[in-house]
């Protein structure tokens, strides 16, 4: 009898582990959370295809050919902290930046354009605001060849915000590290 009581936790033991081994097996007829896949208000909207330092690649979700890269930004400033969300995309053998500048206390002081300020001397870019909802604004451009040859090739760049209201102009210094790979990527 005493041996029976000895072996009884032994095969408890054993039967704990064998139904562990199974569990860890058995697929889940539940949602498993990808970290890859981009959501917006809880709906699939595209996946992360690439990342890097600074530069992020994402693509719808049923279309690779739709990719688009993103650089996010933080700053502040004296009357407020901004978020920048720098974006090209490519469609239709066409390229667009996109900037999109949040938290903005009061949207009527920033000026129609932003201006895009490149190390050659007068190489400078227009994007136009497209619209500004509740506490943001988007700015886009339909890139000439000169302006990705640019991009391509430096380093940084700098986008000029300008308040109007308190006339002073914010410069934003955007890192192109990495750009070169992630756009091959589009």
């Amino acid at each position: 009898m005493n041996i029976k009581i000895k072996t009884y936790p032994f095969m408890i033991l054993s039967i704990f582990i064998l139904f562990q081994g199974f569990m860890n097996n058995t697929p889940a007829y539940s949602y498993e959370s990808n970290k890859n896949i981009i959501y917006f208000q809880d709906v699939p909207m595209g996946y992360l295809l690439a990342e890097g330092d600074f530069w992020s690649v994402f693509c719808d979700v049923d279309n690779t050919n739709k990719c688009g890269m993103s650089q996010f930004i933080k700053t502040n400033t004296d009357d407020n902290e901004l978020s920048v969300l720098v974006s090209v995309n490519k469609r239709n053998n066409e390229n667009y930046m996109s900037v999109i500048i949040a938290n903005i206390i009061d949207i009527e002081s920033l000026e129609d354009r932003l201006v895009i300020l490149t190390n050659s001397k007068g190489m400078n870019f227009e994007l136009n605001k497209e619209r500004c909802l509740k506490n943001n604004c988007e700015y886009k451009i339909s890139m000439p060849q000169e302006l990705i040859d640019k991009l391509i090739e430096e380093d940084k760049f700098i986008i000029g915000i300008k308040n109007i209201k308190n006339n002073y102009v914010i410069g934003l210094l955007v890192n192109l590290m990495g750009f070169q790979e992630m756009y091959k990527l589009l």
